[in-house]
């Protein structure tokens, strides 16, 4: 069972050796870690780290100009449709011209080279693009998770870990993660991660 996106029930579960009556607990506190990951890292729950997407559909507004960032890096992109309405588009860009996209593999970046622009600036849900999004899960990411959760977990004292609240972890987990070397590669690392 997913806990977050990095880091499973199970794998908790083996890295702190957890008795059953435990797991619930820990597997909370490292949604909290992941959590204060994910912001360190400057991302929101909207971006999360994710394995490999097919078929993912994201939908932009407008940028004013040729160029447009997508959430994730590309592994092959289907299609680019422009309007309000994906049904009926406006304009549909083809995706193997060259000389109209440019994009490439592991880039998140798209540019139209055709002269034209990604519509007005900040039209509402003008650009429908659907693409295979390549993995977005680095293992140093979950094993900072882990690493964190396991800290805190030991900091705390696992002899009340079944009756203790959430709310009690909250003030340690920034000070435990600060002094994480793993913790520290991660954030530096993913904070770049684009």
């Amino acid at each position: 069972m997913p806990i977050g996106t990095l880091v499973t029930s199970g794998d908790l579960f083996d890295f702190l050796g957890l008795t059953t009556e435990q797991q619930s607990l820990a597997d909370d506190l490292a949604g909290l870690v992941e959590a204060l990951l994910l912001q360190q890292c400057g991302r929101g729950p909207e971006r999360p780290f994710q394995a490999a997407q097919p078929g993912r559909v994201e939908i932009h507004d407008g940028t004013g100009n040729p160029l447009l960032w997508l959430d994730y890096r590309v592994d092959t992109l289907t299609s680019v449709l422009l309007g309000q309405n994906p049904s009926t588009p406006d304009e549909t860009l083809n995706v193997s011209d060259p000389a109209v996209l440019v994009w490439g593999v592991g880039s998140p970046r798209i540019a139209r080279v055709d002269g034209r622009r990604f519509g007005c600036l900040d039209r509402p849900r003008y650009i429908q693009v659907t693409y295979d999004a390549q993995a977005d899960a680095p293992a140093e990411a979950s094993l900072a998770v882990l690493r964190v959760t396991a800290a805190v977990r030991r900091q705390r004292g696992s002899e009340d870990a079944k009756s203790e609240r959430m709310g009690a972890y909250s003030a340690d987990l920034a000070a435990v993660a600060q002094d994480d070397p793993v913790w520290q590669m991660a954030v530096a690392g993913l904070g770049r991660w684009r």
